[in-house]
């Protein structure tokens, strides 16, 4: 059975409706319209229709994929289907290739001559270019855009708190933003604030004398002064050397432990000068000449003052007119304990001496 495609149109009202939904919800889908004859009469009964786009009326490429749609209702030689050949329709001219036979039965059979795909179905290529997303390809665009052509041709530029300058600039514009200077900049009792031609210069009342209700700074010795001091925890100092680790009470050392197993306690106690090793002493200038002697123990005011060399002696009391000279046996003194407020006296080795007030 031959078939004869006498006349064939697109029709726009399906498609249109489509074309202006929003970009979100549009359909590539449109609405196609035609007639189909057999053997001169109008047809009837059920047809299966291929559709296929091609970018030449006569020996160009298809374009996209093929449409099959089965079982089309024609009555009296009229039919409606719908095609969907996605977003194939970028503004180049198509042409409809039809193929078709009776419903199920045989081969398809092409009809001729393709016919143009008219402008509506190109609205949906309208709707998606009118809503454009995205980045405008440079290939799209020819000539220069002006900024009076587009509707945004300037910037505002607020400069803000501090600036000054801005407003209006035309695209591809610049503009300068001046630093006008701090508006305000609050100072305290403690840290104070100044400002010159914009800078801000901050300040402290902080100092190294013992002033009250002031913050606290060192000296440019790294010293500061300060009033009673309340721990909650430990005081840690360092190793004591002539320089460092020391508590003192006026000019004379208080509490050190100078040199080496060796502690005093006391103004004026040991000196900073000893080699002797494992000396204690508890007391106003107690063992204060001691020099290389060792295991020496001195508790009592001037406790030892005298002792310079001996070793292993102990002072209790008011020991410090005991000298080192002796006429017999030790000198310098050792392995001797003294109790009580002694004087020069000629002492033995291993001797006990206990004495009142000489």
């Amino acid at each position: 059975m031959k078939m004869k495609q006498l006349f064939a149109v697109a029709v726009a009202l399906c498609t249109l409706h489509s074309a202006l939904r929003t970009a979100e919800a549009q359909s590539t889908a449109f609405t196609y319209q035609g007639q189909l004859q057999n053997g001169g009469n109008p047809a009837n009964g059920l047809y299966d229709f291929q559709f296929a786009l091609s970018n030449a009326p006569s020996g160009g490429s298809q374009v996209g994929f093929t449409v099959t749609n089965l079982a089309v209702g024609v009555t009296n030689g009229l039919f409606a289907t719908t095609l969907d050949f996605g977003t194939v329709f970028t503004g180049n001219p198509a042409w409809l290739a039809i193929s078709v036979r009776s419903n199920g039965l045989g081969s398809y059979v092409g009809l001729t001559p393709l016919q143009p795909v008219t402008p509506v179905p190109y609205a949906i290529f309208a709707n998606a270019a009118s809503n454009l997303s995205g980045t405008l390809p440079a290939t799209q665009l020819s000539g220069a855009v002006g900024n009076g052509q587009l509707a945004n041709n300037t910037i505002t530029i607020n400069p803000g708190t501090g600036l000054s300058g801005g407003g209006a600039v035309p695209l591809g514009g610049a503009t300068t933003l001046n630093n006008v200077g701090a508006v305000s900049v609050t100072g305290d009792t403690d840290i104070t604030a100044s400002t010159v031609n914009g800078a801000v210069t901050l300040g402290t009342t902080a100092t190294s004398a013992n002033t009250a209700s002031t913050l606290v700074k060192r000296d440019a010795s790294g010293n500061v002064s300060v009033g009673s001091i309340s721990l909650g925890s430990n005081l840690n100092l360092p190793s004591t050397t002539a320089t460092a680790g020391i508590m003192y009470s006026g000019s004379a050392t208080l509490l050190h432990s100078f040199g080496k197993q060796n502690f005093f306690a006391g103004s004026g106690a040991g000196n900073l000068t000893i080699t002797g090793a494992n000396n204690t002493a508890i007391g106003y200038q107690a063992l204060q000449n001691a020099t290389t002697g060792y295991n020496n123990i001195a508790i009592g005011a001037s406790a030892g003052i005298n002792l310079t060399t001996g070793s292993n002696n102990i002072y209790i009391g008011n020991a410090g007119n005991v000298s080192d000279n002796y006429t017999n046996f030790n000198t310098p003194p050792t392995g001797i304990i003294y109790i009580g407020n002694t004087q020069a006296y000629t002492y033995l080795v291993g001797t006990v001496y206990a004495h009142g007030v000489a």
